[in-house]
């Protein structure tokens, strides 16, 4: 039974002397029935081992927000719609039809492999406002525009050059873009 007999308390009970926790203003805080319950926890932990898990979280923080099965998958969707288009592109040897079929349907794989790489790296969290980043997918969404220049693998090498530079952002903590910007100097930028 708790303090008040009208209430039947169904927690289950460890053992007759308990701690009791409460939550005042966002922390724990712990009341001890007896001093035998307070010393045991004042056992302080080795710094090291602080230090070790503090370390350990630092590295976990910095994985990569693409992973290796989804830099895969992006990659093979890239040659997917590369070597679509470069079917569209035989298809538009044909004179006359084959040209407004394979034109319309290249253009078609060309927005849409645009959008679902755009919106792919977005949720992953890569940001676009780097002219770096904009250039290349951009780049790879016009020269896919352009006949018969459309057969280059743009899409491929778009992706796997955004792939690379967030892997090595995520890792160094270093923007490889602005690696090669010398400022004022001759100093080399590290801001992300």
């Amino acid at each position: 039974m708790t303090e008040n007999e009208n209430t039947l308390d169904l927690r289950p009970r460890r053992s007759t002397r308990t701690s009791q926790i409460k939550r005042e203003k966002g922390f724990d805080t712990v009341h001890f029935e007896d001093s035998a319950q307070q010393e045991a926890s004042s056992y302080e932990p080795d710094k090291s081992i602080i230090k070790r898990v503090s370390k350990a979280h630092k590295e976990a923080s910095r994985e990569s927000r693409i992973s290796f099965g989804t830099s895969f998958l992006m990659v093979a969707t890239a040659l997917f719609f590369d070597s679509a288009q470069g079917v569209f592109n035989i298809i538009g040897l044909i004179p006359v039809i084959g040209t407004v079929v394979g034109g319309t349907l290249s253009f078609m794989i060309g927005f849409f492999a645009w959008l679902t790489f755009y919106t792919w790296f977005k949720m992953h969290g890569i940001s676009f406002m780097r002219p770096q980043r904009i250039l290349a997918l951009w780049g790879a969404g016009l020269i896919e525009l352009v006949p018969y220049l459309n057969a280059l693998p743009a899409w491929t090498f778009a992706v796997l050059f955004l792939i690379a530079t967030t892997k090595i952002e995520d890792k160094t903590g270093i923007n490889p873009t602005k690696l090669a910007n010398p400022v004022h100097g001759g100093n080399v930028s590290n801001n992300p």
